[in-house]
């Protein structure tokens, strides 16, 4: 029986498993051959039914929650309305408590430790979404910005204008 969450990795040279759970793909793995691949994939069905996807379910329902919240709040009760909604109101959060002015952030360690700490944006937030979300909190917070790179990798320094 062939599985819609199978297909073949031209780049790697190996099938891959993935399962759909709230329209984000959960990689389940890279396999040798299409029947290994396929197994996987009926497997993880079979236990979604099951109920062994409940906790990630659950989160994401919370989410979704947080955001339905947001929306309902206009920007005239709560002026920071309008970057929670460009963002996420945990990034927000995060970087009130973390985004030090004057000081050098390199943007990978920023990333990483963004993820460490939000489980779900660590499903769908890339590093390049992350760091249009941080220079929409800098323009937010009107903060003049540099930018550079050295042999740590890139930074990023801001301060008060």
């Amino acid at each position: 029986m062939i599985l819609k969450g199978v297909k073949f990795d031209k780049s790697k040279g190996m099938f891959s498993a993935a399962l759909s759970i709230n329209g984000y793909k959960l990689l389940l793995g890279y396999y040798e051959n299409y029947n290994d691949a396929n197994d996987a994939y009926a497997e993880a069905v079979a236990n979604r039914k099951n109920g062994a996807y409940k906790a990630y379910d659950d989160a994401y329902k919370e989410y979704m929650d947080k955001i339905e919240l947001l929306s309902s709040v206009g920007t005239d009760t709560n002026p920071d309305a309008r970057i929670i909604s460009d963002t996420s109101a945990e990034f927000y959060e995060w970087m009130s408590g973390n985004f030090n002015i004057g000081t050098r952030m390199y943007k990978s360690d920023m990333y990483n430790e963004y993820l460490s700490i939000d489980d779900i944006a660590s499903k769908y937030l890339s590093a390049r979404r992350f760091f249009i979300w941080v220079d929409k909190y800098i323009k937010y917070k009107n903060y003049e910005s540099f930018k550079g790179r050295d042999s740590k990798g890139r930074w990023i320094e801001a301060y008060i204008l």
